[in-house]
Order: structure tokens, then sequence, then C-alpha cells
């Protein structure tokens, strides 16, 4: 079950990696920031075009290999990052 509370990462636009706190179904201050999967509109189950990653797509790829969600997302930041590193993407 996840906490009310969890920090996860997330890649900007511009894929440089942050680090924020989500509250779910909480007013937050301004330098706490409401984010989605895909593009931040705090709503982690839309999906407004094909292609948006989910909570329940996040949650189905961890079950997949017995990972709790927040590994699973960890990993795809790593993998996004050192392929960003290495020229693969931009």
């Amino acid at each position: 079950m996840l906490s009310s509370t969890v920090t996860v990462r997330f890649l900007q636009r511009t894929l440089q990696a942050d680090i924020v706190t989500v509250k779910f179904g909480q007013r937050q201050s301004e330098e706490e920031t409401h984010m989605c999967m895909s593009c931040g509109c705090g709503e982690p189950n839309e999906r407004h075009k094909p292609g948006d990653i989910t909570l329940d797509d996040l949650k189905t790829a961890a079950s997949n290999h017995d990972l709790e969600v927040e590994q699973t997302a960890d990993n795809i930041h790593d993998l996004a990052r050192d392929l960003k590193q290495s020229g693969q993407i931009t």
C-alpha cells in the first residue's frame, strides 16, 4: 500500500532529474509540486494521450517483477539518465 506521502524521481521535459515530494489529496506549499507519472498534472491515473504512464501502469510493471513501485520508478529513471549520458536519447 502507498503511504500518503512518497518521494519519487521524475524527468522534466529537459530530462534533468529532480526529486519532489507528492502528497496525494492534500494542498501543498509552493515548494511542493503535484505530479502524475507523465506530465505533472497531479492525477496519477489520468492518461491524457496514448503512451502516458499511469500509476496503475507502474504498479503492474512493479508487480511483474516483484518490486516496489518506487524501485521500479527508480529503475526507469536510472536507465533514462544512463541513456541520456551516453547520447542515446536527448
